[in-house]
């Protein structure tokens, strides 16, 4: 068993510092006199994966090594050299390939990170870095603070590195179980400006905004389940609020999960074609090799839309919109997306059948929250009634080009009894509201409607 205050193992912590003390003999202050591509080859044969592998390996060794229940001076330093020096290559390798035209090399580091997890062992270490100090509080106290704030906003600058979002999903996932429950006892610690500032973001830019994925929602409600009393340090910090949206936010959200697992119950696309209302699911239909976005379920469907329909003239503008929507969200996320917004329309129009038809169009905003109660969330327009206009929230936006297509294919939609379900969220990365959304449109068969159109023209 492990002594609870401290490092036990010195072979690790020797071993360690053997790995980085020929990087770090290089650097005067915060610069390094230092070719990294020369010391790489010195190193690990000129391969920056093998290089982030000796550093991942490191890591993991020396986060094993530590006790759970109290950090001293010598873990606090060492979390700190091995972040700073993942870090300071990156930066070394980015400045060099910049001017060499290099990006594979940079990507061959960051993927060795990520392939040998060096982003969960960041994340134990953000954890590790928040226990209580061992030792007597009058022994340099102030010192060790010192460089634990500090080896704190490496480790929390160099996650937000991994996070970014061209990183987003696949490593938030590996670490959302952990995270919460790190940053909450981070939160509980007598903070500097910048590491509240990354605790801020990490709040309210990744871990909110991933609310829409549903792998990350059960990540972090089993950690929240699994650390209660660490989470709750949070409790009593100028961070209390976001915390406490943040977790009824995953509250709500985790109730969602297990109905969204039920394939049965997600609503089904529609195909693109002018007027079809056939359903299905995704993989029954053919794609626009062109835009990668419409769907349709013949020949004869996809040849009206290109024609008649005017996908000709919108293709390339939808290809845009198609490689945003799978650059800042998962697929999963996607087909929660859907899976949400048809159960709060549902929920709001449970008796619409019975009273006549309910609107075909939904407009969800989600960029503050998830089903929140408050009545500017969510519009419902009836394009029988009231016209739809391009300025209409929720489809205006970014993408000019299909403002006029969705006016016009909403009103024909309408017709044969075809309705939109759109939300705007905030992608990973945005802390705010008003900047940085995404919007998202799902076409559904609503099935309880018999548009004006077409009881008139049948009886």
């Amino acid at each position: 068993m492990f002594d609870s205050a401290r490092i036990v193992d010195s072979s690790v912590v020797d071993q360690a510092s053997r790995v980085h003390a020929a990087f770090f003999a290089s650097k005067s202050g915060d610069a390094y006199n230092i070719d990294i591509h020369s010391f790489l080859d010195g190193a690990t044969g000129g391969s920056a994966h093998q290089w982030a592998a000796t550093l991942a390996n490191s890591f993991r060794r020396t986060v094993r090594a530590m006790g759970r229940r109290f950090i001293d001076a010598t873990a606090i330093m060492l979390i700190d050299t091995i972040v700073e020096t993942a870090h300071d290559t990156l930066s070394l390798l980015k400045d060099s390939d910049e001017l060499e035209g290099n990006v594979p090399v940079v990507r061959d580091f960051v993927n060795g990170l990520l392939d040998t997890g060096y982003v969960d062992q960041l994340t134990q270490a953000v954890g590790l870095l928040a226990l209580p100090l061992a030792g007597r509080p009058h022994d340099s106290a102030h010192g060790i603070e010192h460089t634990r704030q500090e080896a704190l906003f490496q480790a929390l600058l160099l996650l937000r590195m991994f996070l970014d979002v061209r990183l987003r999903y696949a490593p938030l996932i590996s670490v959302s179980h952990g995270l919460l429950s790190a940053l909450g006892a981070t939160a509980g610690l007598n903070l500097v400006p910048d590491v509240k500032e990354l605790v801020q973001y990490f709040l309210n830019g990744v871990l909110q905004p991933a609310l829409t994925n549903p792998q990350i929602v059960s990540a972090l409600a089993q950690d929240m389940s699994d650390s209660t009393q660490r989470l709750n340090q949070y409790r009593q910090s100028t961070f209390q609020p976001q915390f406490d949206a943040l977790i009824a936010g995953i509250e709500r959200q985790r109730l969602r999960v297990p109905r969204w697992m039920v394939k049965a119950d997600r609503p089904d696309r529609v195909c693109d074609g002018l007027q079809c209302i056939v359903v299905g699911e995704k993989r029954r239909f053919r794609q626009c090799t062109g835009c990668n976005y419409r769907l349709y379920c013949s020949v004869p469907c996809q040849r009206s839309d290109w024609t008649t329909g005017n996908h000709r003239n919108t293709c390339r503008a939808y290809l845009s919109l198609s490689t945003e929507l799978t650059a800042l969200t998962s697929p999963s996320t996607r087909s929660f997306l859907r899976f949400m917004m048809n159960e709060d329309y549902l929920r709001d129009h449970a008796g619409s059948a019975a009273g006549g038809s309910p609107p075909n169009i939904a407009m969800f905003d989600y960029r503050g929250g998830y089903r929140a109660e408050s009545g500017n969330t969510v519009r419902y327009v009836d394009c029988f009634t009231e016209p739809v206009t391009v300025s209409a929230p929720g489809l205006s936006g970014p993408h000019e080009a299909l403002e006029a297509d969705y006016v016009q294919r909403t009103a024909r939609d309408a017709e044969v009894g075809v309705g939109w379900n759109i939300c705007i969220v905030r992608y990973m990365g945005s802390e705010s509201d008003s900047y940085s959304s995404l919007t998202f449109v799902h076409r559904i068969l609503r099935k309880a409607i018999v548009s004006p159109f077409n009881a008139a023209t049948s009886g």
